[in-house]
């Protein structure tokens, strides 16, 4: 999210939102071994606005994504093609090419051996590309 409001994220960010993550997925998985209940109670209020915020983002997201571009420093080597989760990139016309299914994942951008993909026009630091090795298929 830091990525859309056009902050520069670091390091150390990225490692505290990975060891939070890390640390409910350990008590979640605790839980679930020890048969405990693992669903919270919501209120009414926050389901309706999660409900409402989910609208929003899911019409927002296609116009957001319009703004993820390929330059001509592409070399169509597909790896942003085959690690997309939801196969939003097309090649035509020897460019990569992004519709309107983005979740706005960025795997593209930190997955791009030479970091040819843009948002905004703005070239992403790729932070992440050493953690997400494992990942590209």
């Amino acid at each position: 999210m830091l990525f859309l409001l056009n902050k520069q994220p670091n390091i150390n960010e990225y490692d505290k939102i990975l060891y939070n993550a890390e640390c409910k997925v350990k008590t979640i998985v605790e839980n679930f071994i020890k048969n405990n209940k693992l669903k919270k109670e919501n209120s009414l209020i926050r389901i309706k606005l999660g409900k409402t915020c989910g609208n929003f983002f899911r019409r927002m997201i296609p116009k957001i994504s319009k703004n993820i571009t390929a330059t001509s420093e592409c070399t169509k080597c597909g790896i942003c093609l085959t690690n997309c989760p939801n196969g939003n990139i097309t090649f035509e016309d020897g460019k990569a090419v992004f519709h309107s299914k983005c979740m706005l994942c960025l795997r593209c951008i930190y997955v791009c051996p030479v970091n040819a993909i843009r948002y905004k026009g703005k070239k992403i630091k790729q932070v992440q590309k050493d953690r997400i090795k494992g990942v590209i298929k």
